[in-house]
């Protein structure tokens, strides 16, 4: 006959402690029957429910279209891979592939963020959205054929698009509070642009294109015929937390995404090559987007403000900014930037401004790029960079401020294609202490090295001749700077113009 455990059996107590402990659960136990169904529901080898273990990021990494990590590899296991791993299976939604291929993965595996495409399985788009309070919108999108698409207000209410290709803005009144899907089903193989021009958001209030909608857009997810994202399509759905996209968008406009607060990852498939200006500015909660490695431009700011962490770029493109706005300025979370091109020479260069105040920068990648323009790493947190042969320029026009405030540079080493050392460069790069430069500097800038206090060394033997130099290049430096020049022209350079005051830094070698 079963008994209830009694507080005075020490060895059954320690028993039913240990079975709570691997279930979980907190009620006595009668003996035996209960102590042997407990034992029976512990899962062999795993104790109970044991949590599953998170995935941590490595040089590969798999995200599903929500930014769950599904898989990471080291660069060695990225290349022993014989087929990339499958996602879990979401309600509604059908896996389409990654957006890299595996060959791209083996050939990328140093570093890679591949991400999920899916498509609705009833292939229509939806939009979920929660109606705060009885509101009036207008739902904007373009067609490619009249009447083109089968709208579901999620309400009851359905209609057809207008009788007419292009534009269409089209009304809808939501009578009471809820949550509701919109549903974008195409026609006759129309293709459909979400949104318009900005600021026409693809869901907006009636009174004006400029006021957040009387709904709350959440979820988005992309079906059959949705070609383009069109400017300004999201801008400003603060609540929007998921976007999945499909193999087929071809374009994303600017500025899409701006302003989408709780968007944390989103995977941008391979028929998008070019990314605009301010596409993801202000995402503050962007911790990682997945490009395809077949981008061939991307504009200034596109991710101005993010909480970005890592960026891989691959492919043969050209970094543009426009506006003195940096592509990755204020993020300040990003500490891996990985730049890759299949034709160096079509990644030109590191655009002004580009990681300026990207304070927690540690590492960067860049070989094949051929210039670093102004305020690049400006206030960043690099610790130490090696400059790639690739680059021959570095701020040869309007030029400056390079690596200004970069209290973290400790050592810097220059390739030999860098002739200038450029106004302020190095300035208030508190704690750099070696910078060699392997080329033949023939100009060292205004404040170059201003307040550089810690600075030991800067290594110029690789100089053919004496460069000029303002007199303040210098200014702010400790008494014990090592200035090593070639021997042959150790006594010349000690008594040329704006040299003679560090005369007693220069070394010769």
């Amino acid at each position: 006959m079963a008994k209830t455990l009694s507080v005075n059996d020490e060895s059954l107590i320690a028993v039913a402690d240990s079975i709570r402990k691997k279930t979980g659960k907190s009620e006595k136990l009668t003996f035996p029957a209960e102590f042997v169904s407990e034992i029976e529901s512990i899962t062999t080898g795993g104790g109970g429910s044991a949590p599953a273990v998170e995935v941590q990021p490595s040089d590969v990494n798999f995200f599903d279209y929500d930014g769950t990590l599904i898989a990471a590899y080291t660069e060695a296991q990225a290349k022993a891979l014989t087929e990339l791993p499958t996602p879990p299976e979401h309600d509604g939604l059908v896996f389409q592939g990654w957006n890299y291929t595996l060959e791209e993965v083996i050939a990328n595996a140093d570093a890679a963020d591949v991400g999920a495409l899916y498509i609705t399985d009833d292939g229509a788009t939806r939009m979920t959205i929660e109606v705060i309070e009885r509101g009036a919108i207008i739902l904007s999108f373009t067609q490619t054929v009249a009447s083109g698409v089968q709208i579901d207000w999620g309400d009851g209410e359905t209609q057809l698009s207008d009788n007419y290709t292009d534009q269409q803005h089209i009304n809808h009144t939501y009578t009471a509070a809820g949550v509701y899907t919109i549903t974008l089903k195409p026609v006759d193989d129309c293709e459909i642009g979400l949104g318009y021009t900005s600021p026409y958001q693809v869901i907006r209030g009636q009174d004006t294109v400029s006021k957040e909608p009387p709904v709350v857009v959440k979820k988005i997810n992309i079906g059959n015929g949705v070609t383009r994202i069109e400017s300004g399509a999201f801008t400003g759905y603060y609540e929007l937390e998921t976007v999945s996209m499909t193999k087929n968008i071809k374009y994303i406009g600017r500025p899409a995404l701006q302003y989408c607060r709780e968007l944390k990852f989103l995977t941008i498939p391979r028929g998008v090559t070019t990314i605009f200006a301010e596409t993801f500015n202000y995402c503050y909660n962007l911790h990682h987007i997945s490009l395809a490695p077949v981008i061939k431009t991307i504009n200034s700011a596109w991710q101005y403000n993010c909480s970005l962490e890592r960026i891989v770029l691959i492919g043969g493109f050209n970094l543009n900014a426009t506006n003195g706005i940096g592509i990755f300025s204020g993020c300040t979370m990003l500490s891996q930037a990985v730049f890759k091109s299949s034709t160096l020479s079509s990644l030109k260069g590191f655009s002004g401004n580009m990681f300026y105040g990207c304070s927690n920068l540690k590492k960067v990648d860049f070989a094949g790029v051929s210039a670093i323009c102004r305020m690049a790493f400006k206030e960043s947190g690099v610790e130490e960079l090696e400059i790639p042969e690739t680059v021959i320029d570095i701020d040869d026009t309007n030029g400056g401020y390079t690596f200004y405030g970069c209290n973290q540079l400790r050592r810097i080493s220059l390739s030999s294609g860098c002739k200038l050392i450029t106004q302020a460069m190095f300035g208030n790069c508190y704690r750099l202490q070696y910078v060699a430069c392997n080329g033949d500097i023939i100009k060292i800038g205004e404040n170059a090295f201003k307040d550089c206090k810690c600075i030991k060394t800067v290594d110029l033997s690789h100089c053919t001749a004496i460069p000029t130099m303002t007199a303040a290049a210098f200014s702010g430096t400790p008494s014990d700077l090592q200035i090593l020049v070639p021997a042959a022209l150790a006594d010349e350079w000690k008594a040329a113009t704006n040299w003679t005051t560090l005369a007693d830094k220069i070394v010769g070698v």
